[in-house]
């Protein structure tokens, strides 16, 4: 069995880029965005991968959708609901102020593909499919993550990103070449200045967090405790309010 494992170094890399063995300039960008902590990370916990963005915000929904059923009843007609949905749609602008940057950014965006679509190699059609629906896990400071994020970290490793990041479903990836910025034209190639990238994603709301609890359960039927908080709920999620 192989698994696929990113050709760049930088990509699971967490620290700011304006490293010396950058041949072709360093990025502001990225530290800028690194010491804010606003920085969007999407791992693997199969592969035990983890690719960054710098998160320049362009987009950003949260939605909560109630499923309800109908069951007919001897006393009459009563609502039931059948199931609870939460979905997240973001869109982000990637600049790139430097022909290294443009390059690793478009490096980023490869393997987001590889990730999203399974990550494995010399798989059956089956496989490959239930290989790309597993979820991967998705942290964006304060607006996404599985409740536990409740202050600024700096992300260093790939258990910081399975320990806040929240477990979500990729229905839809998408980016496209911003070509009002331009391109870098370098060894015969035109590497993008920016990409907008969009994600949307579904969260189940029956994760388990840390073994026992859950991203939502709601209020708990019983009044008398935890201000009607039920006691398996994180209690922080979205944003981290406490």
């Amino acid at each position: 069995m192989k698994t696929f494992k990113g050709d760049f170094k930088i990509l699971n890399e967490y620290q700011a880029s304006s490293r010396k063995n950058f041949p072709l300039g360093t990025d502001y960008s990225f530290d800028y965005t690194y010491d804010k902590g606003i920085m969007l990370y999407i791992g693997d916990d199969y592969l035990e991968s983890t690719i960054s963005f710098k998160a320049f915000i362009k987009d950003f929904t949260l939605s909560t959708t109630v499923t309800l059923s109908k069951a007919k009843q001897v006393s009459g007609q009563e609502i039931d609901v059948k199931g609870v949905g939460i979905s997240y749609s973001v869109s982000l602008s990637i600049p790139a102020l430097s022909v290294d940057d443009a390059m690793v950014n478009a490096g980023r965006l490869e393997e987001l593909d590889r990730i999203v679509g399974g990550g494995l190699l010399g798989y059956s059609a089956l496989e490959y499919k239930k290989a790309s629906e597993r979820p991967k896990r998705v942290l964006l400071s304060n607006l996404i993550h599985n409740g536990l994020y409740k202050e600024k970290h700096h992300i260093q490793y790939f258990s910081q990103v399975k320990k806040y990041g929240a477990k979500c479903y990729f229905f839809g990836n998408s980016y496209s070449v911003d070509t009002t910025m331009g391109f870098f034209e370098y060894e015969d190639k035109l590497w993008p200045k920016a990409y907008d990238l969009k994600l949307d994603l579904s969260v189940d709301a029956e994760f388990d967090v840390n073994g026992d609890t859950s991203i939502i359960r709601g209020f708990d039927e019983d009044m008398s405790h935890n201000n009607y908080y039920s006691i398996s709920d994180v209690r922080t999620w979205p944003f981290g309010v406490s």
